[in-house]
């Protein structure tokens, strides 16, 4: 390996824990859920390309391989790693959109997303199993091999581009301007990134660095352009990050009522939901609709979060 390749691969790899510093920074500076699934996204984004594309590719300068041992590396890489990594990245991708747009995956989406991903993981299983029992490898299975191949890349390329485009799409019907600039310019610096990427890099682009650096880049402007709105949000809500912030002046901020600032305060105690109803003498279901609200107006989904939420907010 020569040292023009090591200093490459070595700049990749500063490359790739730079988005995932960036987005984890954010992460612990902002309460937003949707900022702690885009780290888990950006980390095995970030990792699974750095792996995939040039761990492997170093492992295979390394080592002698023949055609048909080839065959059999590729499809073990393919089963077990890439696709595998693959699909969950992208399932965190639609996961952290919907968070920005305040919806939930829906748990039909989710069964028919894993459903139709393992589907497609078994048969390529099958193959790779095949190939594993075949003394030789025909021209048929070269044709399986990239037929499998191209279709999962042009299915992951479609799921990519529509989750973006149904971020631009839903950002419209935001109601704040400066949040609803905010998510849409991430959603079209993002598309255009994937649309570099995929045209300019996978298909025109002759040095497979440049690939390797567009994989891992292109997503650091949207990351870059969302944190310009997060800033301008602490300065408009200083409660958020301000030092000697205290709990009732972020209930404030928030709108959070009296009897709401008392349900949170007994949910901090570990109270069940059938206790708080006991001892604050209201309804079960009254209970579910003050937290309904709650999580409403903090943008959070649980009691986990609403406590990390409490504390991230507190500065003493």
């Amino acid at each position: 390996m020569t040292p023009g390749t090591i200093f490459s691969y070595f700049f990749f790899g500063i490359l790739a824990a730079g988005n995932i510093a960036v987005v984890f920074g954010r992460k612990k500076k902002y309460p937003h859920t949707f900022l702690s699934t885009l780290f888990y996204y950006v980390l095995l984004f970030s990792v699974g390309n750095f792996a995939t594309r040039i761990m492997l590719k170093t492992l295979l300068r390394v080592i002698d391989l023949s055609e048909w041992q080839m065959a059999k590396f590729s499809g073990f890489n393919f089963v077990f790693a890439l696709w595998p990594l693959a699909i969950i990245s992208m399932f965190l991708m639609i996961k952290f959109v919907n968070e920005m747009l305040g919806k939930k995956v829906s748990a039909r989406f989710k069964w028919i997303y894993f459903s139709g991903w393992g589907f497609y993981c078994a048969a390529a299983l099958l193959f790779f199993l095949h190939l594993l029992n075949s003394r030789e490898i025909q021209f048929h299975d070269f044709i399986v091999n990239f037929m499998m191949v191209e279709l999962a890349d042009m299915a992951g390329i479609v799921i990519r581009f529509c989750t973006m485009a149904y971020l631009v799409n839903r950002s419209r019907e935001i109601k704040d301007m400066a949040k609803r600039q905010a998510f849409m310019g991430f959603g079209i610096l993002w598309f255009l990134g994937l649309l570099v990427f995929n045209v300019g890099g996978v298909h025109l682009a002759i040095s497979g660095s440049i690939v390797i650096f567009l994989s891992i880049s292109y997503i650091l402007p949207p990351l870059l352009y969302l944190n310009r709105y997060l800033k301008k949000e602490i300065r408009e809500h200083p409660s958020l990050e301000e030092k000697g912030t205290t709990l009732q002046q972020v209930f404030d901020e928030y709108c959070i009522s009296k009897r709401e600032q008392e349900v949170i305060d007994l949910i901090s105690r570990g109270r069940s939901n059938l206790e708080i109803s006991n001892q604050l003498f209201i309804s079960l279901s009254t209970v579910k609709l003050h937290i309904h609200s709650i999580y409403r107006k903090l943008n959070i989904k649980n009691r986990v979060q609403l406590s990390n939420f409490i504390r991230n907010s507190i500065k003493n």
